[in-house]
């Protein structure tokens, strides 16, 4: 049986960072973890400081251009 478990809440900066597009800079609190670079564009992971959260921004257009990782 396979159980998940809740997503820790976002801060508010990261929150906000979802509404914002592609081409906005990560919030402070964000920090580049790892980029990946992918057939039609990059995806860049940002771990905030604050709340541990995974985000992700995303140069391909058929992606979100910013995301939190689950």
């Amino acid at each position: 049986m396979d159980i998940k478990t809740p997503l820790a809440p976002r801060c508010r900066a990261c929150q906000l960072q979802l509404c914002k597009s592609r081409s906005e800079p990560p919030h402070a609190a964000l920090t580049e973890s790892k980029t990946d670079g992918v057939m039609r564009g990059a995806e860049r992971h940002f771990t905030c400081k604050t709340c541990n959260a995974t985000m992700i921004n995303s140069s391909d257009l058929a992606k979100p251009g910013w995301r939190h990782h689950r």
